[in-house]
């Protein structure tokens, strides 16, 4: 029995070998377009394009003050969205 060294590249390059290169990094089209679907499903629940945008651009990775100031609101304005898009979802 070889265990993972059947994996291991022919020019025996440990680094890009391995079982767990077989799968990949990337997810399949059926996850990504599951992933999308329910996404879209969630902000649908909102039924408000600001709250809709407030979750699209915390999922964006922004902070609660760089989301103030691109909708031109208060810090707390946006806290306050953020806790009513979480009580939304979380009746789901």
């Amino acid at each position: 029995m070889r265990g993972e060294s059947i994996f291991i590249q022919a020019d025996g390059d440990e680094m890009n070998g391995g079982i767990g290169n077989i799968l990949g990094t990337e997810p399949t089209p059926e996850l990504a377009a599951g992933v999308a679907e329910n996404c879209q499903v969630m902000l649908n629940q909102l039924n408000d394009e600001t709250l809709q945008q407030v979750a699209l651009l915390t999922l964006e990775g922004y902070r609660t003050e760089e989301i103030a100031q691109k909708l031109d609101c208060a810090r707390r304005t946006i806290e306050r969205k953020l806790s009513r898009i979480r009580e939304i979802w979380g009746e789901e």
